[in-house]
């Protein structure tokens, strides 16, 4: 670890080593979610986090529980948003489907680094466009699992 210390207060400008652990932000929800768009649209999680430093890269993780395709040929593709900008967008249209004619029940996580270069608030959230609106895709159906997002800021 790098330590500069200087002022009356011997703590004015202390600076952390590249890769270390600043702050861990985390939100999280039983709130069921439901859509059958094609577009993405926010999942109604979100974090925000203000940056130490314009150098810090930001981890974003998170997880869906109780994920419920409801009909066959269904899939949904999740992306990463800072504020209003994609971060991560899978290359792939599709990153959770089924083919299976019965009801799907299942789970999805994913983690990203971003780099916002900012001292500023940053909001990150998820979103999710739905592959085939045959059907309905519910997030934590049963109101009872949760979606969870967290944000680490990461020295630079």
């Amino acid at each position: 670890m790098t330590t500069t210390i200087t002022g009356a207060t011997g703590i004015d400008n202390i600076r952390a080593a590249t890769g270390a652990v600043l702050q861990v932000v985390e939100a999280s929800s039983t709130a069921a979610f439901a859509s059958t768009s094609s577009s993405f649209v926010d999942l109604g999680l979100s974090v925000s986090i203000t940056p130490t430093s314009t150098s810090s890269k930001i981890k974003v993780e998170y997880s869906l529980q109780n994920i419920y395709l409801a009909a066959a040929n269904n899939g949904a593709s999740f992306r990463i948003v800072r504020d209003s900008t994609p971060v991560f967008t899978p290359s792939d249209r599709y990153m959770l489907y089924t083919a299976a004619t019965t009801n799907v029940y299942t789970s999805f996580s994913d983690v990203d680094i971003d780099s916002p270069a900012t001292t500023s608030a940053v909001t990150y959230k998820v979103q999710m466009a739905v592959y085939n609106t045959n059907g309905n895709i519910t997030i934590s159906e049963l109101g009872r699992f949760q979606k969870t997002i967290i944000v680490t800021e990461i020295a630079g």
